[in-house]
């Protein structure tokens, strides 16, 4: 949040946004693209104490604007959104993702965006997403946010969603649409994502999404995805050419979702069922992707304060996933049949 002072403007928003679209425009012409933007960042650097933060932010969005409009330069105006980002225009100024003074960054950089095609806007966005994105994940849930700026920043993610799905970007895509709740966007993310792999890895895409879910943003978004990714028929689609290994590790995701939910059973208790099922499913995952290990125990984690645990180096991950998947699968969590394994490992 911006810190406001009462200063004196001694230099008026319509002669700076003048003095800057005159001087940028002559350079873009000559295509002095280089140029143009360290002019933006000189100007703004010179007579910030005689600029409101408000005078800034136009300032900024106009030289963003120019530059991204210009052939070939999409990448310049990202620059220039990372420098304000990052302090360049002082310290008392700051990307504002709610509204301040009368202005909201978020609706400017959108209005932007909107000028431009998907592919351009993510030369622009790909310097700052990773910046931002951590801020709007904690703004748009925080009871303080008014509705207007919540449907603001959801505008503007959707807007980042869209230019990675066009450049191919798929995990920024999809975990901008998991930060905005959109989860029939995230599956269809995802689904295109499944694309870019192994006709039989489908599934393993959508496993790994909903992990990584539970493990960064907590249970209730990864089992909501996990219900629409069921709810559209996208997980029957890719379980029709799964192998064995790739379809344990939705089914298994499906057992901590229902772990999660169960009522009557302490943390304590979750705890440790989550152990087990770590030591059990865990080297499948390892099997077929090395990234579940951690994925897996940030899940863990994050659910149920587990601690990460060695896999058993004797275990056979393929005689369990025979066991695992014979008689149709494994289907809902037996509780008696699970407490009753977790005694037997105790002898």
């Amino acid at each position: 949040m911006v810190a406001t002072t009462n200063m004196t403007t001694t230099v008026s928003d319509s002669d700076a946004l003048k003095s800057l679209e005159s001087k940028m425009s002559g350079d873009i012409a000559n295509n002095q693209l280089y140029e143009a933007l360290q002019f933006v960042q000189s100007f703004i650097a010179r007579k910030k104490t005689k600029l409101t933060p408000d005078l800034i932010s136009k300032l900024i969005f106009k030289g963003t604007e120019l530059l991204s409009l210009a052939p070939g330069s999409s990448n310049y105006a990202g620059i220039l959104l990372n420098w304000f980002i990052d302090g360049g225009a002082g310290d008392k100024v700051s990307f504002q993702l709610t509204s301040v003074e009368g202005y909201n960054d978020c609706e400017r950089l959108s209005a932007v965006l909107s000028k431009l095609n998907s592919k351009d806007s993510e030369k622009v966005i790909d310097p700052i997403y990773r910046y931002l994105q951590p801020l709007l994940n904690t703004t748009i849930k925080s009871s303080e946010t008014s509705d207007s700026d919540k449907l603001s920043m959801k505008k503007l993610a959707m807007q980042f969603v869209d230019a990675f799905m066009a450049g191919g970007n798929w995990f920024a895509g999809f975990t901008f649409a998991i930060s905005i709740e959109d989860y029939k966007t995230a599956c269809k993310v995802c689904d295109l994502w499944a694309g870019q792999g192994y006709v039989t890895e489908g599934v393993l895409f959508f496993a790994r999404a909903c992990l990584y879910t539970m493990g960064e943003n907590g249970a209730s978004q990864g089992i909501h995805f996990l219900s629409e990714a069921s709810r559209q028929k996208m997980i029957d689609k890719h379980m029709a050419t799964a192998t064995a290994a790739t379809a344990a590790t939705w089914h298994v995701c499906e057992m901590i979702a229902e772990l999660y939910t169960l009522k009557d059973v302490s943390t304590t208790e979750k705890r440790k069922i989550f152990a087990f099922l770590s030591d059990k499913y865990k080297p499948i995952f390892v099997s077929v992707d090395s990234r579940f290990s951690l994925i897996f125990d940030k899940a863990g984690e994050k659910l149920f304060k587990s601690v990460a645990r060695s896999a058993n180096p004797d275990f056979n991950p393929m005689g369990m996933l025979e066991a695992m998947m014979g008689g149709g699968g494994m289907g809902g969590m037996d509780m008696a049949s699970m407490m009753q394994q977790m005694s037997k490992g105790k002898r």
